[in-house]
């Protein structure tokens, strides 16, 4: 099943921060041109370089949100269309008290609990372009007798591992874990693996398709990792302009 589509990222001034970004604005440049004036340097490219500033450390802020919660940045899907084969397993087929908080509503979910802990049986997805790293939403019981969770991986030279996913339950919480692909540079290809084997209590296990977090978000189609750089520079350009020229360092009289 392919990704479904992204949720659309809210730039900031769609978040109701209006008010605060013009008293903000107001103030950089009541401050900016008290600065030009007394170092004598254009109002223009101090008020530029405060901005530039700002810019700065609101995408490192925005870039830490990205990585703590999926919020309104838009997560995106593994390359490859996603597609079940086997039985036992089904679309958002979990313990109906399951819970979602951390879980992107883009992805897909799938389950082994079809009504009761009785229903078996084993799944593979189709096989997947190689990444670093990615993503998978977790959750039941597949660190339980009998229940497994893995990574299937094919190497460029033939080679074929297998390697399980989570050494513990989730339980009834949909959690977010982090795999990355052994010598993920040699890997052809990958697939994610799903096995019930149990009818006993808490006998089921839920698993998405992998998917890859934002490392950062853009604004205005700028990457906040470049603004953050970017603004990084413009904090010493400005320090080093506003740096009193008129008052040299004299040596100390002997």
């Amino acid at each position: 099943m392919p990704c479904l589509a992204p949720a659309r990222t809210c730039l900031p001034s769609e978040q109701g921060s209006a008010g605060p970004t013009r008293i903000s604005s107001t103030i950089i440049v009541l401050t900016t041109s008290r600065v030009a004036k007394q170092h004598r340097i254009p109002v223009w490219s101090a008020s530029a370089l405060a901005l530039l500033t700002l810019m700065c450390w609101l995408g490192l802020i925005l870039q830490n949100l990205a990585g703590a919660s999926a919020g309104p940045f838009p997560v995106r899907c593994v390359a490859g269309a996603f597609t079940l084969t086997g039985s036992g397993f089904a679309r958002n087929a979990v313990y109906p008290t399951t819970t979602a908080q951390d879980a992107p509503e883009t992805i897909a979910r799938y389950g082994s609990w079809l009504g009761g802990d009785t229903a078996k049986g084993t799944v593979v997805t189709t096989w997947l372009a190689p990444v670093d790293h990615f993503f998978i939403m977790v959750a039941g019981y597949p660190a339980s007798a009998h229940m497994l969770l893995a990574v299937d991986v094919v190497y460029s030279n033939g080679a074929s591992r297998s390697f399980v996913l989570t050494a513990d339950d989730p339980h009834e919480t949909w959690r977010r874990l982090d795999f990355a692909l052994p010598s993920a540079g040699q890997v052809e290809k990958f697939r994610i693996r799903a096995m019930d084997g149990s009818a006993a209590v808490n006998g089921w296990l839920g698993f998405s398709q992998p998917f890859i977090w934002p490392s950062g978000i853009e604004i205005l189609g700028v990457p906040g990792s470049l603004l953050a750089a970017l603004g990084v520079v413009c904090a010493l350009a400005t320090a080093v302009a506003c740096f009193p020229r008129d008052h040299a360092l004299d040596a100390p009289d002997a």
